[in-house]
């Protein structure tokens, strides 16, 4: 029998997150707050600073690149992105939400990513993601989830 693939995975999580919405009650979730966790990801990339970067992930967030085992914690974020800001550095980001559904307790955001990073080998990434972000207890929201797939090279 074959394993379950993340993006089986990551599906399964996601729709079971928007089933858990309460039948009839408004959506709390409004793009500026979650516009405010994507300019802070964007800042914290270009400063190269991996502590704020992890910061606004979940203690036990996944985040998932393509072909690469998920990185699951915030510390384990940190660490791969203090590893990673070693040799690369943003220097021009974007994030572009292109849904946006959840409650008061979960939002999930799907949308376009656009990064340049500077280092010994430049390199543009583009591609498209989907965030799930949770309400903390404070009343802040942090990343649970962050799967991105970039684009297919163009030859």
């Amino acid at each position: 029998m074959k394993r379950p693939t993340v993006a089986v995975f990551i599906s399964a999580l996601i729709l079971g997150l928007l089933t858990q919405s309460t039948a009839g009650q408004a959506a709390t979730i409004t793009p500026p707050i979650l516009d405010a966790g994507n300019a802070a990801y964007i800042a914290a990339m270009r400063r190269a600073d991996a502590a704020a970067f992890a910061a606004l992930f979940d203690e036990k967030a996944i985040e998932q690149g393509t072909g690469s085992p998920p990185v699951v914690g915030r510390d384990a974020i940190r660490k791969q992105y203090a590893a990673f800001f070693k040799v690369a550095r943003l220097t021009r980001g974007t994030i572009r939400t292109c849904s946006l559904q959840g409650d008061e307790k979960y939002a999930v955001e799907t949308g376009a990513f656009n990064f340049a990073f500077a280092g010994a080998k430049p390199f543009v990434l583009r591609g498209k993601y989907v965030t799930v972000w949770k309400r903390q207890r404070g009343g802040d929201w942090k990343i649970v989830l962050d799967a991105g797939q970039p684009d297919p090279k163009r030859r």
